[in-house]
C-alpha cells in the first residue's frame, strides 16, 4: 500500500540587511505601506488604509514581488547562495 503524505522541505530565509531595506525603500517597495521596518532581518510594515477607513498600527510581514527580488538580486544579495527563488511571494533558498 502507498502511503502518500506531503512533502515538507525546509525553508532557508534570507536575512536582509540594511542595504538591502534601503536598495528597496529607494525603489518605492514599501509604497503600499505607511510604515516598513527591518527587524531581525525580516520586513514588516503597517499596510495604507483608504482614508474612509479606520487607522490601524498593526503590523504584518511584506511579501516581496518579483521586481523587489530581481533588483536583489541584480545587486548580488543573493550570491552566497546556490540557489534562490521566489515562491507564492516569499523568497526561498537552498544552499
Amino acid at each position: 500500500m502507498t502511503e502518500q503524505r506531503p512533502i515538507v522541505a525546509a525553508h532557508n530565509h534570507y536575512l536582509l540587511t540594511v542595504d538591502d531595506f534601503l536598495a528597496l525603500r529607494k525603489s518605492g517597495a514599501f509604497a503600499a505601506y505607511s510604515k516598513a521596518e527591518l527587524l531581525d532581518g525580516e520586513l514588516w510594515g503597517v499596510p495604507r488604509r483608504p482614508s474612509d477607513e479606520p487607522q490601524s498600527d498593526a503590523v504584518s510581514p511584506i511579501k516581496l514581488n518579483v521586481q523587489d527580488f530581481l533588483l536583489l538580486d541584480a545587486a548580488g544579495t543573493f550570491e552566497s547562495f546556490a540557489k534562490a527563488e521566489l515562491i507564492e511571494g516569499d523568497t526561498q533558498h537552498e544552499q
